[in-house]
């Protein structure tokens, strides 16, 4: 009986380390969070209409490297919501139908990179409309694998 309550309190305290661990990490690491929270966390950096120069300054005084800009239209939203910079002659006719365009300009940055169990990379699309302002931030992960 002793012995399995030490093995009990040996569990929680791992359990503990463990939450503990993970929410000071999401705390240093808010990049690592979920993707709505992200988009709230660059959201109170950048607000939504926020000029394109300012988002500009921001995005590099917050040391994320832009990876791309375009000026001649905004993002493609794939039918399952995931983000598409560019399309070209290989999507089907059946495969454009399903997208659907928000925005008329846009910046791709580079938030920075995490490691839990695997290496994940952490991209914002930021959306501008017409009048440069933006409209929406979308997020992006790439999973590097073993």
């Amino acid at each position: 009986m002793k012995i399995a309550k030490k093995i009990l309190k040996i569990f929680a305290l791992i359990i503990i380390f463990v939450l503990l661990f993970s929410i000071i990490y999401i705390l240093i690491h808010p990049i690592s969070m979920p993707n709505k929270l992200v988009e709230k966390y660059i959201f109170l950096k950048i607000p939504n209409g926020t000029s394109i120069e300012k988002a500009n300054t921001i995005i590099r005084n917050n040391d994320w490297e832009i990876k791309d800009f375009c000026d001649e239209h905004g993002i493609y939203f794939g039918q399952t919501g995931q983000p598409i910079m560019y399309i070209d002659e290989n999507y089907s006719e059946s495969l454009k139908k399903g997208l659907k365009m928000v925005g008329n300009k846009f910046i791709f940055a580079e938030l920075g990179e995490y490691n839990i169990l695997l290496n994940t990379v952490v991209f914002a699309y930021f959306i501008f409309d017409e009048n440069d302002t933006l409209i929406q931030i979308a997020i992006r992960r790439d999973v590097e694998g073993i």
